[in-house]
């Protein structure tokens, strides 16, 4: 029922998230209070957003895109792993309240993809720098074949920042899976030059960031 939705978001808003007997249930020493405050906040702004978008009744994929939006807005590096282990306890929270599936999306921020991969053989391991934060993408290469072309500049969202990327293309790759990113599209050469994909991925990420102020 909707109003169990909004009675619970009110009533974790309410709820010293990080209180000092809040860390003891979890075995752990508080965090410093500045890092409470500011976690705290954080919670109560994202309850606050989902509120707004049920009150505009958004679809189900956009409530949850609004919650990729918000753990994509911190940096995981900032965190230890306890801290960051408690973060995605809360969020797992806020999704549930609201119906929404977000287990993957929170293992992967917190674990990667490379725990997906671990069991795989992996042949050669790529890794480029985030232009954003300076985090090495890693591409895992599970599978390679002779004669297989480059065929376009990959697109990929970097699960520390969410800054968004152009990948450079490999040729003879078969199979590989992504690392601490998430691959949302490709600019295929045939269409696009090394200097003309660059050009489109400002333009995505100007229209990213008029969406993100839009939805403010």
């Amino acid at each position: 029922m909707e109003a169990d939705k909004f009675y619970n978001l009110s009533k974790f808003k309410k709820r010293n998230k990080f209180s000092a007997k809040a860390w003891k249930e979890r075995g752990l020493i508080p965090s410093s209070e500045q890092l409470c405050k500011f976690l705290s906040n954080f919670f109560d702004s994202c309850a606050d957003k989902l509120v707004e978008g049920l009150n505009n009744k958004l679809p189900e994929v956009e409530i949850k895109y609004l919650l990729e939006k918000e753990l994509a807005s911190l940096n995981k590096l900032d965190f230890d792993t306890e801290e960051k282990e408690f973060i995605c306890d809360l969020f797992h929270e806020l999704a549930s309240f609201v119906k929404i599936d977000f287990d993957k999306v929170l293992e992967i921020w917190l674990y990667g993809y490379a725990l997906k991969i671990q069991k795989k053989e992996i042949v050669e391991i790529l890794k480029q720098p985030c232009t954003n934060c300076g985090i090495e993408l890693e591409t895992f290469i599970n599978e390679k074949q002779e004669g297989i072309p480059a065929y376009g500049w990959g697109l990929a969202k970097c699960n520390n920042c969410g800054g968004l990327n152009l990948l450079d293309p490999r040729p003879n790759v078969k199979q590989a899976s992504s690392g601490d990113y998430q691959w949302f599209g490709t600019l295929y050469k045939d269409k696009y030059n090394f200097e003309q994909a660059l050009a489109k991925l400002e333009k995505i990420k100007l229209l990213k960031k008029l969406e993100f102020k839009m939805s403010w």
